[in-house]
C-alpha cells in the first residue's frame, strides 16, 4: 500500500516543537558531582607549548586550594644545596605562582573503569594549575618541582623533573613519533622502553587519540581497579599514568609502570576522532533506535553530528533557545548539539596561530617546522541497517534528529576551506622557507593498511529512497556542497520535503573524490614537506609519494588488523578489510560501488615499504617472511626523529617479554 498518508514535509511548527524538546541540554552545573576522595594531585606536572624564554607547566589536582607553584633551582642542579624543611627542593628557588581553573567537561559514569563507578553520568572536580616559567636560556636544563596546598594546609609536592624552553636553530633534536595510547595495556611497555632508550627527548609528536572517550575524566588520570591486581595485563592505563610512568601507583603488580616523558618534554597533539565527542546531553532519556536510553558518556561520543546540520537547527529554533540573539549562548547550542573537542581544549595549552585556534597550529622545535593539522572524522560501523559508515537506522530513516551522517569530517580542510587557507599561508612563510625539516602532523589515516584507510577521506555522498505521491519508490541523490555553508539550503530544499517518506539512507565515499590525495598532497610535495605523520589504524606502515614519506607508527598498544595481498595474490593471515560486516553483502547486491572499497591493500595503490634493517614479523615469529607492517598484539612499536643525523628510527620489542631487546628495525633519511 502506498504510503502517501505518511508523505507530508516537515511543518516550520513541527520542526520547532522538536527542536524545543531537545533545545535544552543539560549543563555541567547541572549534572550531580562525582566523590573527590582524599584530596592529591592527579598527574605530575606536563610541559606545554615552550618559547625561546618560557615554557608552561601543568599540573591537576581534585582540590581547588589555596596556593599552587612551581620552583625552579637555578643553582645547575646543585643537589648539596640545603634542602627546605619536610622537603627535597634546595632552598633558594624561584616560585612561579600557577593561575587556577576548574575543567568543566569531564565526568564519570557507569563505564568508567573505577571501583566506585556511578550510576549515572556525574561531573568530575578536576582542577587545572598552570605557570609559566619565564627567564630561561636556549640549551640549559633546570630542575623543578611542582607544589599544591589545600585549605586544610596540607601540601603536595611532585618533583624533581627537567626543563627547558624551545630548542634552538642546530641543536640536535630526539623526537618521539607517536600516536593511539587509548587506553592500551602495551602502551605502558611502549614508553617505559622509549624513556629508557631515550631519557632526554627533546618533543612529542602526538598523531592523535590520547584518551578512549574524552570527556571520561578516569581515562586521561587515574583508571583503576582492584581486580587488575591479580591480573595486571587487563589494564587499561589511563593517558597521564603512562606517559608519565606512574601506573604502579594506581596497580602494584603491574610488569610495566610507563614512561617519565611528559614531565621532562613538551607534548605536541593532533585532533584525532577520539579527542571528539558529540551532543551532550547527559542523563537524557531519548529513544535510539526505538528503545529508550539514558545518555551516558560512550552515548555522547558516539553521537556527533555536523556543524552545519546544527546550525540549520539552530536557525529553526532560535527564537525559542536564544531569543536575547546572544552570539555566545548560539557558539554553545551549536556546539552542545553537533560536536566539540572541549575537553582536549580544556587540558592543554597549545599555540593557537590558526583561524581556528588550537584546531590546528604551527611550532618551529630547533630545526623541526611541526605543522599540526585537524584532519579527523567520527568512525562508524561496517555494517548496514544501522546508523554506520554507509546507512542509517532502519528505525530512525524519517527522524534525522538521530541520523549520524556517516563518516563525517569534522574540520574541513579541502581547498577553500579555513584550514586549507591557513595550510597555503604556511607553506609560503618564511618560517617554512627557514626550516631544515617540515613535518605535517594530523590523525586520520591519508594511506595504509588497516581497516581505517577506507573509505577515503571524503564527504559521505547521501542518497536517499522515498514514496513519492503517488506511491512510486525513487532514489534522490544529494550532492552537498564542498562549502559547508551552503549545505544548510541544499538540507532545506531536497531532503527535508521527503522527511515521513523516506525508506532507505545510503552514504558512498567516491575513492576519486579523495580530498587528501586531491588537494593536500600536492600542495605538500610543491612546498618540500619531507614527511606526514599519521595514525588511526594502529599498525606500524610507511609510503613514499615522489620525495614525501609517510609514516604510520600507531602500533603502540595493539592491532586491529593489516590487510595486506601477499604476491600470490592472497590476503596475509586470509584477513579483509571488515570481513563478516552486512556491507559486503550489501555490495554484492548492487547497493554500493566495489571500486571504492578495496579490501587489502592501500586505498590509492600506494606500496608500502619493507623495513630497511630487519623485519619485527619475521624476527618476533609472527609471520615465516617478511612484510611491508607491523601488526600483532604482543608487539609494540615506537619511532624517533633523529635531526642530528637526519633520520626516523623506528624500533620494535615483544610486550610479553620485558627483559628482552628492543629491535632497531626501519631506517629512513629526511635530507
Amino acid at each position: 500500500m502506498p504510503l502517501i498518508d505518511n508523505f507530508k514535509p516537515r511543518t516550520l511548527s513541527l520542526a520547532l516543537a522538536l527542536l524545543a524538546a531537545t533545545a535544552h541540554n543539560a549543563s555541567a552545573q547541572e549534572v550531580a558531582l562525582f566523590p573527590s576522595g582524599d584530596p592529591g594531585l592527579l598527574t605530575d606536572p606536563f610541559l606545554q607549548n615552550p618559547s625561546a624564554k618560557t615554557v608552561n607547566v601543568v599540573w591537576m589536582t581534585n582540590f581547588p586550594g589555596v596556593e599552587h607553584k612551581v620552583l625552579i633551582d637555578r643553582s645547575g642542579g646543585n643537589s648539596a644545596a640545603p634542602a627546605q624543611p619536610d622537603s627535597s627542593i634546595p632552598r633558594g628557588t624561584s616560585p612561579y605562582r600557577a593561575e587556577t581553573v576548574k575543567l568543566e567537561r569531564v565526568f564519570e559514569d557507569g563505564a568508567s573503569k573505577l571501583d566506585n563507578a556511578p550510576g549515572e553520568v556525574m561531573q568530575r572536580k578536576v582542577y587545572r594549575h598552570e605557570a609559566v616559567v619565564s627567564g630561561l636560556r636556549a640549551g640549559e636544563a633546570l630542575q623543578y618541582w611542582v607544589q599544591s596546598r589545600s585549605v586544610a594546609g596540607e601540601t603536595f609536592e611532585a618533583g624533581p623533573f627537567r626543563l627547558q624552553p624551545l630548542p634552538a636553530a642546530g641543536a640536535p633534536l630526539q623526537i618521539l613519533l607517536t600516536s593511539d595510547q587509548q587506553e592500551r595495556f602495551n602502551t605502558l611497555a611502549n614508553y617505559q622502553k622509549v624513556a629508557e632508550l631515550f631519557p632526554e627527548l627533546d618533543a612529542v609528536f602526538f598523531a592523535g587519540d590520547l584518551a578512549n572517550h574524552p570527556r571520561r575524566a578516569s581515562e586521561w588520570f587515574d583508571n583503576r581497579r582492584a581486580a587488575w591486581e591479580s591480573n595486571p595485563t587487563a589494564s587499561r592505563p589511563a593517558f597521564f599514568p603512562a606517559l608519565q610512568g606512574t601506573f604502579e601507583n594506581y596497580v602494584s603488580t603491574t610488569p610495566y609502570t610507563g614512561g617519565q616523558i611528559l614531565q621532562n618534554t613538551p607534548l605536541f597533539p593532533a585532533i584525532a576522532n577520539h579527542e571528539v565527542s558529540g551532543r551532550f546531553r547527559p542523563n537524557q532519556v531519548v529513544e535510539i533506535n526505538g528503545s529508550p536510553r539514558s545518555i551516558a558518556i560512550n552515548d555522547m561520543f558516539g553521537d556527533p553530528q555536523p556543524r552545519w546540520y546544527a546550525e540549520y537547527r539552530y536557525d529553526q529554533a532560535k527564537d525559542i533557545v536564544n531569543p536575547g540573539g546572544d552570539p555566545a549562548l548560539r557558539e554553545q547550542w551549536i556546539r552542545d548539539n553537533s560536536n566539540d573537542f572541549e575537553s582536549y581544549r580544556e587540558i592543554f595549552t597549545l599555540p593557537d596561530d590558526g583561524p581556528e585556534g588550537e584546531s590546528y597550529y604551527t611550532k618551529t622545535v630547533g630545526d623541526v617546522l611541526l605543522i599540526t593539522m585537524n584532519v579527523s572524522r567520527i568512525w562508524r560501523t561496517w555494517n548496514v541497517g544501522t546508523k554506520g559508515k554507509f546507512s542509517e537506522h532502519d528505525y530512525d530513516l524519517n527522524n534525522p534528529e538521530e541520523w549520524g551522517f556517516g563518516e563525517h569530517i569534522f574540520t574541513p580542510f579541502t581547498d577553500g576551506s579555513p584550514q586549507f587557507d591557513w595550510l597555503q599561508g604556511v607553506m609560503e612563510s618564511e618560517e617554512f622557507a627557514d626550516s631544515r625539516y617540515r613535518v605535517v602532523m594530523f590523525h586520520q589515516s591519508a594511506h595504509g593498511l588497516g581497516d581505517n584507510s577506507v573509505p577515503v577521506l571524503t564527504d559521505p555522498q547521501l542518497s536517499i529512497d522515498y514514496i513519492d505521491e503517488d506511491g512510486d519508490t525513487k532514489t534522490r541523490r544529494v550532492l552537498m556542497p564542498q562549502n559547508v555553508a551552503l549545505r544548510k539550503q541544499v538540507w532545506l530544499e531536497q531532503v527535508e520535503p521527503l522527511i515521513g517518506s523516506i525508506t532507505g539512507v545510503r552514504y558512498e565515499y567516491p575513492i576519486d573524490q579523495d580530498y587528501f590525495r586531491r588537494d593536500i598532497e600536492p600542495m605538500l610535495q610543491a612546498a618540500g614537506v619531507q614527511l606526514v605523520l599519521h595514525g588511526h589504524s594502529h599498525v606500524w606502515t610507511r609510503a613514499k609519494a615522489g620525495d614525501l614519506h609517510y609514516l604510520e607508527t600507531s602500533s603502540v598498544g595493539n592491532c586491529f588488523g593489516a590487510y595486506w595481498e601477499q604476491k600470490d595474490g592472497t590476503p596475509w593471515n586470509g584477513a579483509l578489510r571488515a570481513a563478516g560486516s552486512s556491507f559486503w553483502n550489501a555490495v554484492d547486491a548492487g547497493d554500493y560501488d566495489r571500486r571504492n572499497y578495496p579490501r587489502t591493500g592501500d586505498p590509492q595503490d600506494r606500496e608500502p615499504i619493507l623495513p630497511t634493517l630487519t623485519n619485527p614479523m619475521q624476527e618476533f615469529g609472527v609471520t615465516s617472511g617478511a612484510v611491508p607492517f607491523v601488526c600483532s598484539n604482543d608487539i609494540s612499536t615506537f619511532s624517533i626523529l633523529d635531526t642530528a643525523m637526519g633520520i626516523v628510527r623506528s624500533f620494535a620489542f615483544k610486550v610479553s617479554d620485558p627483559g628482552g631487546d628492543v629491535l632497531e628495525f626501519d631506517r629512513f633519511s629526511l635530507d
